[in-house]
């Protein structure tokens, strides 16, 4: 389930028992970073709701180890240099040390060049210590991690004697493995990291040359609201076959998920789903995250996560230099208005009657919530930007100096939009842009259709308002 859950197909692994454990044998085709990003976090939450209904006596508690290698198939099985040294570094006395005197279930070894070649390029790496194991033969250095663990701060300067490398691998081996994130230190005062919301550029947190090994990229600055920046992938050259990457500053509750913290800044993986697969960094201005998505065709065999991993790791390194970059955005835009500003309770109230409404900003005031808490109703309030030539089809209104259209089931099998055209605009390459503001009433016990007069009156109301 850890693996189906992480977007890994299971028929792509080997499986072999060990009497008390088991190893799995992962092809080249499958990318090594998806052991250290996604399977751990995936597979940890997993074994800990596990045991949270267990007597004590059967809960489980789990060593691991990762490493690469050339592995030979014959009659007899699976064999190599590669599969021992797994078993060893599983074996070795300063892996059970750290999992006995662990609070959690799961500890988690690598060899030294599995740590080199993939986990110091993750955003997993400050999660994991230097060790020097000694089984048999085997004397060398390795890295572990550990479940729930407060570590210490890193040195500045890791020893070069634990920096060895090999030459490139034909199999990733997989012997299980979890890692669960240790506790976030104390963050220290400072400057704020988003500044001014509005002038915050998202543009600069994102990197179309991390995205490059997948295919062509191009960087989109006119689409979606205005907290959000875009690189489009065509990894065949098909223009039809495209995967989007979002960067999007955000705020909100925090997702009830595992946090990887490194220093200031939290990760979360949420699970991949078929055609998306989203990496949230938390910033240390309070509520204020940085959401990296990649979406494309569920049919598709692209690698969504990875390719959303590579953006976060070089967000998270600008991130780390301070303060985002500053813009300045055009006069006249629909930028410049406040969503929360262009409805009101009363408004809600009246078309969908009558109860407590909860007000729920979004960032920057670019989107807004109306939502009932004791019952269903919510209405939205938020602007978008996307090309003039694809608008989308539904029935042509006018509210006052604006021309609108309004869809049922648009943007959800229970709802109504109403899409205000705000104005028109020629983008950074030359193609003619929309910006919207989009008035969205969504009940799930009431038919879509029966919706759209209630969202036509507060469309009207923005109107009025814009």
């Amino acid at each position: 389930m850890a693996f189906r859950e992480s977007g890994v197909r299971w028929r792509k692994l080997r499986c072999e028992g060990t009497g008390d454990g088991f190893f799995l044998l992962a092809p080249a085709s499958v990318p090594k970073s998806v052991f250290v990003e996604r399977v751990p976090h995936v597979l940890a939450e997993l074994i800990r709701r596990y045991n949270a209904g267990q007597r004590e006596q059967a809960r489980m508690r789990i060593r691991a180890a990762l490493h690469a290698g050339e592995v030979v198939h014959d009659a007899r099985g699976a064999t190599s240099p590669a599969i021992t040294k797994a078993f060893r570094l599983l074996d070795a006395a300063e892996l059970k040390a750290a999992l006995a005197g662990s609070e959690g279930e799961l500890a988690l070894i690598t060899s030294d060049w599995f740590y080199a070649e993939v986990v110091r390029h993750s955003m997993a790496a400050e999660t994991y210590r230097p060790c020097r194991v000694q089984v048999k033969e085997t004397s060398e250095a390795a890295w572990f991690a550990l479940p729930r663990a407060s570590y210490p701060p890193r040195p500045a300067r890791t020893p070069m004697w634990l920096w060895g490398s090999v030459a490139g691998a034909a199999s990733a081996l997989v012997v299980a493995g979890a890692v669960f994130a240790p506790a976030r230190p104390a963050a220290a005062p400072g400057e704020s990291i988003v500044g001014a919301p509005r002038t915050a550029d998202p543009c600069a947190v994102t990197f179309p040359d991390a995205l490059s090994g997948y295919g062509v990229v191009e960087q989109s600055d006119d689409f979606g609201n205005f907290n959000r920046c875009d690189a489009l992938v065509y990894p065949s050259g098909d223009r039809a076959d495209y995967v989007d990457v979002s960067v999007e500053l955000a705020t909100g509750t925090r997702e009830p998920m595992p946090v990887q913290w490194d220093g200031e800044f939290g990760v979360q993986w949420p699970p991949a789903e078929p055609g998306h697969c989203t990496r949230i960094l938390l910033l240390p201005d309070a509520g204020t995250q940085v959401v990296v998505g990649a979406d494309g065709d569920p049919a598709a065999k692209h690698d969504f996560c990875g390719m959303a991993e590579a953006v976060a790791a070089r967000a998270r390194t600008a991130l780390g230099r301070g303060q985002i970059p500053r813009r300045q955005l055009p006069a006249g835009s629909l930028a410049s208005k406040d969503a929360c500003a262009l409805l009101d309770t009363a408004a809600t109230t009246e078309a969908l009657g009558a109860g407590p409404v909860e007000r729920i900003p979004g960032f920057a005031n670019w989107a807004c919530d109306w939502s009932y808490p004791d019952r269903p109703g919510l209405v939205k309030v938020l602007f978008d930007r996307t090309a003039a030539e694809i608008r989308q089809p539904g029935t042509p209104v006018q509210l006052g100096r604006y021309s609108a259209r309004v869809q049922a089931r648009e943007r959800g099998d229970t709802s109504c939009t109403v899409t205000i055209v705000y104005r028109t605009y020629v983008d950074t390459k030359h193609q003619q842009t929309d910006e919207l503001a989009v008035v969205d009433v969504d009940k799930s016990d009431a038919r879509p259709e029966d919706l759209c007069a209630p969202a036509r009156s507060l469309a009207a109301a923005v109107a009025t308002r814009l």
